[in-house]
């Protein structure tokens, strides 16, 4: 695992990546994104601007090295080929989380918007989710499912961006603390390290 580091007697910590390309995402469903070319034969899921939200959906599995007790910070990345962009792309997304081994139904979801300036053509953008806007460390252990769908809404006033904003990856940063859980399955009481 990467981004580990040694903090006092050995105790590992870092960050993980979980993460969902945007080209594997649906373009079916209700008002999609299409897949679309960005730049010189290189192609990306394309959500243009105009008078409809662009959506797709996304399943994310909390793997076992999640540390207990800490949130999860949903991500961005994005970019777009406007050769002078200006203004702010909105995401949108909304969440139900469900712990597995059948302990909880998904509750209604939560929704929350990451807004970010249009920089330079071709620039890899990436918006994370505040403190405040986390995902709550209470419904999360392994084998956590969340669902979700991912949009972009134009017609939000704040999303002023005029052109496709390509989705290139959604993630999650999750915190770890160096272990894996012993058992494979909850309840989940024995750390080994890795």
């Amino acid at each position: 695992m990467s981004g580990n580091v040694l903090i006092g007697k050995g105790v590992k910590r870092g960050w993980n990546d979980y993460i969902i390309s945007g080209l594997v995402l649906p373009t079916t469903g209700p008002n999609p994104p299409a897949i679309s070319e960005f730049r010189d034969g290189l192609y990306g899921m394309g959500f243009v601007d105009g008078a409809i939200r662009k959506e797709t959906y996304a399943n994310i599995h909390i793997l076992h090295d999640y540390k207990a007790g800490t949130l999860v910070y949903p991500h961005v990345h994005w970019s777009h080929s406007v050769a002078v962009p200006a203004g702010n792309v909105v995401w949108g997304l909304m969440f139900s989380i469900a712990r597995g081994h059948n302990v909880q139904a998904y509750p209604v979801p939560t929704t929350i918007y990451l807004q970010q300036a249009a920089l330079a053509q071709y620039t890899h953008h990436l918006i994370e989710a505040s403190t405040a806007q986390a995902m709550p460390a209470t419904d999360m252990e392994p084998d956590t499912l969340v669902k979700m769908t991912v949009f972009r809404d134009p017609t939000d006033v704040n999303d002023t961006f005029a052109g496709t904003a390509f989705l290139d990856f959604i993630d999650f940063h999750v915190e770890t603390d160096g272990f894996l859980t012993q058992e494979k399955t909850r309840p989940f009481t024995k750390l080994i390290d890795f």
